[in-house]
């Protein structure tokens, strides 16, 4: 049982994400999600026990198959292999509610990250980001924000560190400030970002379907198709299902792009914002 435990472990590591993916709009969210968690991990454990690149390349697919299956199983309970009790899963919220919860609400870009990783998933650390377009803070004028996060949960308050070559993401985000150091910032149960692509006439939309945070506001009704400039409305095949390319192909949610695929659809900031009441955006610098 000894050679088991590496399999429990990267076991351990897909349930701890398990919980956010029950909670996304629809089954193609959470199985693009959950094809992504897979795959990474699948990547690092075959590399880590074969080593070979060329087994690894034979290996992944079916690895990743195995793990996509019994990772299920092994979930569907809400029990972590090698865990007490069952899976955490992150509420629903509304956009009104969160943001009258928050100390800052805006569109940013990532520029830097500094994490602590734990089986190549970032465990610990902080992002730091450039404010676009600010709707709420209690300090105005900062150049650039830091939100700190630690821990693996449902909803985490993670970011993705673009290379020298690339722009970051840009991210419509929510966050608190961090009670134990009122310098930076921390993220919600329910989550903390909605990710944003640039259109072609250059405008922020937020990228449908969304994911990041379950939303009980009717957000899909106010959808819209767009043509994309943003690099990050690309996405891979090997990061897509078959059931969940197929779905968003049907749907006219991504269309076959210079060998990807390009998302199509995204929600138009304006109008995302008056589903926000007024209110919820007043800055309260006495909490």
């Amino acid at each position: 049982m000894q050679n088991l435990d590496p399999l429990f472990a990267v076991l351990g590591d897909i349930c701890q994400h398990v919980g956010r993916l029950h909670n996304l709009d629809n089954g193609s969210e959470r199985n693009i999600s959950l094809t992504k968690i897979i795959r990474d991990i699948a990547v690092n454990y075959a590399a880590t026990r074969f080593g070979n690149k060329r087994v690894l390349t034979l290996t992944l697919a079916l690895f990743s198959s195995f793990l996509l299956v019994i990772s299920n199983l092994a979930c569907a309970s809400g029990d972590t292999p090698g865990r007490e009790g069952p899976a955490p899963y992150a509420p629903v919220v509304s956009l009104t509610m969160l943001a009258s919860r928050a100390d800052f609400v805006a569109v940013v870009q990532v520029k830097d990250t500094d994490y602590v990783y734990t089986r190549s998933f970032p465990s610990e650390g902080s992002a730091f980001l450039k404010p676009l377009i600010t709707y709420k803070s209690t300090r105005p004028g900062q150049d650039i924000v830091e939100v700190y996060e630690k821990g693996l949960h449902p909803n985490e308050c993670y970011f993705e560190n673009p290379t020298v070559l690339e722009e970051g993401r840009r991210y419509l985000v929510f966050f608190r400030l961090d009670p134990q150091d009122p310098d930076n910032y921390r993220g919600f149960a329910e989550g903390c970002a909605l990710e944003i692509l640039v259109t072609e006439d250059n405008r922020y939309v937020l990228k449908y379907p969304l994911d990041g945070i379950e939303l009980t506001d009717n957000v899909g009704g106010l959808a819209s198709p767009y043509n994309f400039r943003d690099n990050y409305a690309l996405i891979s095949e090997e990061a897509l299902s078959p059931t969940t390319r197929d779905d968003l192909l049907t749907r006219g949610l991504i269309i076959p792009y210079q060998g990807k695929f390009k998302y199509t659809s995204g929600v138009d900031l304006t109008a995302l914002r008056k589903l926000i009441d007024i209110k919820a955006l007043s800055p309260q610098k006495n909490r």
